[in-house]
C-alpha cells in the first residue's frame, strides 16, 4: 500500500514539475507586450541609413519612419497650438496629448499591462500600430529559418495582404464604431478624414 502511494506521489511530482508551469501560464496568461519602435532601430535590423540592395526588406524602415513619415509626428500634433485649441473647444477633461479620444489615433493607445518597459506613447504612430505587438516574435523573426507565417501565428498583422493592410489604415483614417472623428471634432478644427489606399500608399515613404 505504501509502495503504491509513493509511486503515485512520485508520478504526481513529475507531472507537477513538467506540466504545471504550462497549465498555470495558461490560466494567468500575460498579454503580449508592445515594446516600442526602438526595438527595431538597430542598424542590422531596420535602422540602417541606406537601403539594402536587392532585398524586399530594405532594413532602413525605422530610419525612414523617424525622418520622413508623418506618422512618427502624430503625437506631436496634439501638443501644438492646434491640438490645444481643439481640446479647449471640445472641453476635454485632459490635455489633447493625455486624452483617450485623441490618443486613440495619434499614438499607440493600449492598456498599461500591454506596455513593455521601453514603450512610450509619445513616439506616435509607430511600427506596432500596423504590425502588432512585437514581444512575441521580435527575437525569433531575425533568424534565417524563421518564416513570415510563424510571425503571423504569434500575432503579427499581415500587412502584405492588401485587405488586412487597408483595414489597419482605415481604423484611424476612416474610423471604427469605437473611435472616429465626429461632427463636434470637425467643428472644433480637426481636419475632415478622407482616405484612398492606393494614392496614400504611393506618397508614403517606402
Amino acid at each position: 500500500m505504501r509502495k503504491t502511494k509513493n509511486s503515485f506521489l512520485g508520478r504526481f511530482m513529475i507531472w507537477l514539475w513538467f506540466a504545471a508551469p504550462g497549465v498555470l501560464a495558461g490560466q494567468g496568461k500575460e498579454p503580449v507586450k508592445y515594446i516600442g519602435p526602438g526595438s527595431c532601430a538597430a542598424t542590422s535590423c531596420h535602422g540602417s541609413v541606406k537601403p539594402i540592395a536587392g532585398s524586399r526588406i530594405l532594413q532602413n524602415e525605422y530610419s525612414t519612419w523617424i525622418l520622413q513619415d508623418k506618422h512618427s509626428r502624430a503625437y506631436q500634433a496634439l501638443t501644438g497650438d492646434v491640438g490645444e485649441r481643439i481640446a479647449h473647444i471640445l472641453k476635454l477633461d485632459a490635455k489633447a496629448e493625455e486624452s483617450a479620444k485623441c490618443l486613440a489615433c495619434h499614438g499607440l493607445y493600449t492598456t498599461p499591462d500591454e506596455r513593455g518597459r521601453a514603450f512610450e506613447i509619445s513616439e506616435g504612430v509607430s511600427c506596432e500600430n500596423c504590425h502588432g505587438p512585437a514581444a512575441a516574435w521580435l527575437g525569433s523573426h531575425t533568424t534565417h529559418s524563421w518564416s513570415h507565417e510563424k510571425s503571423l501565428a504569434l500575432g503579427m498583422t499581415d500587412t502584405r495582404n492588401v485587405i488586412h493592410r487597408a483595414e489597419k489604415c482605415l481604423e484611424c483614417h476612416l474610423g471604427t464604431k469605437n473611435k472616429f472623428v465626429d461632427h463636434e471634432m470637425i467643428a472644433a478644427g480637426h481636419p475632415d478624414l478622407y482616405f484612398e489606399l492606393d494614392s496614400f500608399s504611393a506618397v508614403m515613404p517606402r
